[in-house]
C-alpha cells in the first residue's frame, strides 16, 4: 500500500444521510421476499434498544430492554390509496428521509411527514421501522457496510475510510442522532463486522505474497487471529475518533493506520507462519 491515496481530494459526497450510490443505492436488494419484507445484506440486525445516552458524545451509550414493534396509532390511518409494493416502500421512505434531513433535523421529522412524502400509508411505515430512529438506523448502518465493502482491498481500503470519516464528520450532528438509536455494542458489532470482511480481504492479498512454504505454515487458527486483530485496531481508532467528538483529521489519522498496516499484516503473517504450532489453542 502507499501513502498517495493520502493526497487526493476527498470526493463528493451526496444525499444528507446516504453516502454515494456505490451499490445501486437504496434499492431492493437480493433477499427480497415476495412479503415485501426485506432481508438485511449485511447480516441481521439485532433488536434495537432504546438507549439513554449522555449529552456529550463522547460519553458512552447504554441500553435498556428491547420494546415490541410498534404499530399504527389507531385512528391514524390516512385514507386509502394506491401505496408501493412493500420493498418499493422502504426504498421511497429512505429517499424521503435524505430528503428531509437535507432542511430538518431528524428529531423533528415525523412518521406522518415521512409517508405523505414517500407516498405510503403510515401503516407501511409502521410494517417495516419502529420508528423514525429505526429508519435512519437502517439506512446509516446499510450504505455504511455498502461503503466500506466497496473499499476492501489493499489499495482503496485507506481512500474509502478517510472518504467515510470525512462524510461522518460533515454531517456531524445527524450522525450522531443516528448513532445514539444503537446501543454501544449494537454499533461496535456492526462496525466490526463489516471491517472484518475488508481486512479479510486484505489478508488474503498480502498471504498470496508469502512464498508457497510460508502460506502452508500458517495454520487457519493464527490466520483468524491477525485478521481479527487488525479489524478490531482499526474499529477501536474509529469508535475512538466518534467519542472524542471527531476531533482529529481524518487524513492524518488514516495515514497513521496506513503506517501500522502497511508492512505490519505481512509481517504478521510471516511471523505466525514460521512459529511452530503449539498449544490447545493451535490448528493442527
Amino acid at each position: 500500500m502507499t501513502r498517495s491515496a493520502m493526497s487526493d481530494p476527498i470526493g463528493p459526497l451526496s444525499g444528507s444521510l446516504a453516502l454515494r450510490d456505490l451499490s445501486g443505492g437504496p434499492d431492493a436488494r437480493p433477499g427480497d421476499d415476495p412479503s415485501g419484507r426485506v432481508a438485511d445484506p449485511h447480516g441481521p440486525r439485532p433488536a434495537r434498544q432504546e438507549s439513554t445516552v449522555a449529552p456529550h458524545p463522547g460519553e458512552a451509550m447504554s441500553s435498556t430492554a428491547s420494546r415490541p414493534r410498534a404499530v399504527a396509532p389507531e385512528g391514524s390511518t390516512p385514507r386509502v390509496r394506491s401505496s408501493p409494493t412493500r420493498p418499493a416502500a422502504r426504498k421511497a421512505l429512505a429517499a424521503a428521509l435524505k430528503q428531509a434531513l437535507a432542511t430538518t433535523s431528524l428529531d423533528k421529522i415525523t412518521v406522518a411527514g415521512l409517508s405523505r412524502s414517500a407516498g405510503v400509508t403510515r401503516q407501511a411505515f409502521y410494517y417495516h421501522f419502529l420508528d423514525v430512529p429505526d429508519l435512519a438506523v437502517w439506512v446509516f448502518t446499510t450504505e455504511v457496510a455498502d461503503h466500506i465493502l466497496a473499499h476492501r482491498t489493499r489499495q482503496a481500503w485507506a481512500q474509502g475510510f478517510v472518504e467515510l470519516l470525512g462524510y461522518l464528520r460533515m454531517h456531524r450532528e445527524q450522525i450522531y442522532s443516528v448513532i445514539r438509536a444503537l446501543s454501544s455494542v449494537e454499533l461496535e458489532q456492526f462496525f466490526y463486522r463489516h471491517f472484518r470482511r475488508m481486512m479479510a480481504s486484505i489478508v488474503g492479498e498480502v498471504e498470496e505474497s508469502l512464498p508457497d512454504d510460508a502460506r502452508g505454515g500458517l495454520n487457519p487458527h493464527d490466520r483468524q487471529f491477525i485478521i481479527d486483530h487488525y479489524a478490531i485496531a482499526v474499529v477501536g481508532h474509529l469508535l475512538h475518533w466518534l467519542a472524542t467528538d471527531m476531533r482529529d483529521d481524518p487524513r492524518e489519522l488514516v495515514a497513521n493506520l496506513q503506517g501500522i498496516l502497511d508492512g505490519g499484516v505481512l509481517s504478521s503473517l510471516k511471523r505466525f507462519a514460521q512459529e511452530t504450532p503449539s498449544g490447545p489453542d493451535k490448528a493442527q
